[in-house]
């Protein structure tokens, strides 16, 4: 059996609703006189009057009835069960919530909460975090302790963080989350490690935005990186993880770089990876650092200190090739492709 506690009640409106037939407290009005000493699922397991009468076993009904009867009476108490409510919904707001949620028993629970927390008189230590909703649309359910206060942090200055906290006997929800559709972003100056990224996968996905990020909040794990887009013109689609983080650590001093950001499950299926690129006014692929040959022309090496390095990767196939006036190439072979930079050059 869950403790109890018998708190004395003043006279006049409690301004508390109970609910069941066997009364639970389900929602104190922040005026009530009892605000922070009634919880929201304690158990009403009697009403004593100031005469010495005991009322027992009343339902929601009767106990409204016997309340509002002896409203006068400055000596009512109540006893109740301190039980935990099937399901509690909070809303965080921006800055520090002061919540310590752990991991127990396999659930992330609420352990502790810290006494400057506003939320201090709305939740309940026991309770355990089921599902945390952001209000970009982004939701995470079933997840660790370390799960939920890493998207609590990185998302502190949002205004509208809910969470969804369940008793521990009630059901509680698998392991499961849910992106937006997708989202266009504007990447500051900086490498990954500077952004707090790290990107992972055959097809680039999202593994980690760390806590700190600048980002925090607008890029979500499990998000698919489609494209990545320069603000000199290159542009790079269906990279991997790998190839994409070396391409944004490249990259890394230019201001203005774009990534659309698609759902995995809503993501259109690529041939391969692209990249466009857009070179200097003049210079040959030799002076530029790029070597091709085959037929068509496949990249054979980019060297080390190409400023392309990180950009173009070997074995891609330069599908076309084109001048500012229109003019395209298309499946040229290695040497033909030599050619034409070199001639087009200036």
């Amino acid at each position: 059996m869950a403790p109890s506690c018998k708190v004395p009640l003043p006279t006049g409106s409690l301004k508390v609703a109970f609910k069941g037939d066997i009364p639970k407290v389900s929602g104190v009005d922040q005026a009530s006189p009892m605000y922070g000493a009634f919880k929201i699922g304690y158990t009403v397991l009697e009403l004593e009057l100031g005469d010495g009468t005991v009322m027992q076993g009343l339902d929601t009904r009767e106990l409204v009835a016997a309340l509002n009867e002896h409203s006068n009476d400055p000596k009512r108490r109540m006893k109740m069960e301190m039980t935990l409510p099937k399901e509690s919904v909070i809303v965080l707001q921006a800055g520090e919530h002061g919540l310590i949620i752990e991991d127990k028993f396999g659930k992330a629970m609420l352990t502790r909460i810290e006494r400057y927390s506003p939320l201090r008189k709305q939740v309940r230590v026991g309770m355990i975090c089921d599902t945390v909703k952001f209000e970009d649309g982004y939701s995470i359910s079933g997840h660790s302790a370390d799960e939920i206060n890493d998207a609590l942090d990185a998302a502190s200055q949002t205004r509208k963080r809910t969470l969804v906290l369940k008793s521990p006997d009630s059901d509680l929800s698998p392991r499961s989350g849910a992106l937006p559709s997708g989202k266009t972003i504007v990447l500051p100056a900086g490498t990954c490690e500077d952004l707090g990224l790290k990107i992972s996968g055959t097809v680039a996905k999202i593994s980690q935005v760390m806590p700190g990020s600048a980002l925090a909040g607008q890029i979500r794990p499990g998000y698919i990186v489609d494209t990545l887009s320069h603000p000199d013109g290159h542009e790079f689609a269906g990279f991997n993880g790998a190839n994409l983080s070396k391409c944004i650590d490249r990259t890394a001093g230019a201001r203005g770089r774009i990534v659309t950001l698609v759902n995995p499950n809503q993501m259109k299926e690529r041939a391969g990876a692209t990249t466009k690129i857009m070179l200097p006014h003049n210079g040959s692929l030799g002076d530029f650092g790029i070597k091709v040959s085959g037929s068509p022309a496949l990249i054979e090496s980019v060297d080390g200190r190409s400023s392309f390095q990180g950009m173009i990767f070997r074995g891609f196939r330069v599908q076309m090739c084109g001048w500012s006036d229109g003019t395209e190439f298309a499946d040229l072979d290695g040497v033909e492709l030599d050619e034409v930079i070199e001639e087009s050059s200036g």
